[in-house]
């Protein structure tokens, strides 16, 4: 899942980690090409019928935090 791929904010603020797929898939190339693989990587997704996801960078953080609370619960055993 992306997080808010086309935002420059967000592009400047993450270094690029908002482009996972493409950080994933690309790994060995520098990240400011991102963007041309996104195009590509979400084409390609349509062409094969496949999901390709993207969220807002908000709510990201918010399911990220939702995550960390889910992890952090202490179950009496």
């Amino acid at each position: 899942m992306d997080y808010h791929p086309t935002n420059r904010f967000v592009n400047f603020l993450l270094g690029g980690f908002k482009a996972h797929a493409a950080h994933h898939l690309f790994h060995h190339i520098c990240h400011i090409h991102d963007m041309e693989f996104l195009k590509i990587i979400q084409l390609t997704a349509q062409e094969l019928n496949q999901l390709y996801q993207q969220t807002t960078f908000l709510k990201a953080i918010g399911a990220h935090f939702k995550y960390l609370k889910k992890r952090g619960m202490v179950q009496n055993i």
